[in-house]
């Protein structure tokens, strides 16, 4: 019998998951970009399998232009809505300053600091140049790893179709096609599973 509660270790396989997921994206941030093409190949496959079947009459061929079109327009709203977020974050710095100041004024009195640095005492400190140039570093790099990821997408989807095309050249055309199909569609079936 567990003496334990079955959730008693939620909160820690949690942080487990987190600190797991964290190391495989630090370990992988080399080849992110094409993970999350793959990623987008596979999420286009199923939205056109999802669009094609209301509408069986349109070709797959229409439904898979249709759900690229749908994840780059996804893409290029998601661009605008964070640079959005970040202009409106830094046009709006001043009134932050008052809540981060009080926030500060709180921490300070926790801590027993006398004499609590305001927001704008701190900002001084920091070299404006630099943090500017992380920044917008920063932004240039995600913009660019958007853009190689709808590059990525692009090629996977090119070859996928020429994969297609190469494996019907292969196949053989006698009694060993049943047993070619077979394979193909134990493969397909472990693949979509």
């Amino acid at each position: 019998m567990d003496c334990f509660p079955a959730n008693s270790n939620t909160g820690a396989m949690v942080l487990i998951r987190v600190l797991l997921s964290g190391a495989a994206v630090y370990m992988l941030q080399g080849i992110i970009t094409l993970l999350l093409a793959v990623f987008l190949v596979v999420m286009e496959a199923d939205m056109a399998g999802a669009l094609h079947r209301p509408a069986p009459k349109v070709p797959l061929a229409l439904w898979s232009g249709i759900s690229v079109l749908i994840i780059a327009a996804a893409f290029v709203v998601l661009t605008l809505f964070l640079i959005d977020n970040l202009t409106g974050l830094i046009a709006g710095s001043g009134d932050f300053n008052k809540q981060l100041n009080a926030v500060l004024k709180a921490a300070g009195d926790l801590a027993g600091v006398r004499e609590t640095p305001s927001f704008g005492n701190l900002m001084d400190t920091v070299q404006t140049p630099e943090v500017a140039g992380a920044v917008v570093s920063w932004l240039q790099g995600g913009l660019s790893a958007a853009a190689f990821v709808l590059i990525y997408l692009g090629f996977l989807l090119v070859s996928q179709r020429s994969f297609s095309v190469r494996l019907r050249i292969l196949k053989p055309t006698d009694e060993r096609a049943l047993d070619v199909d077979q394979i193909i569609a134990r493969i397909r079936k472990v693949v979509t599973i």
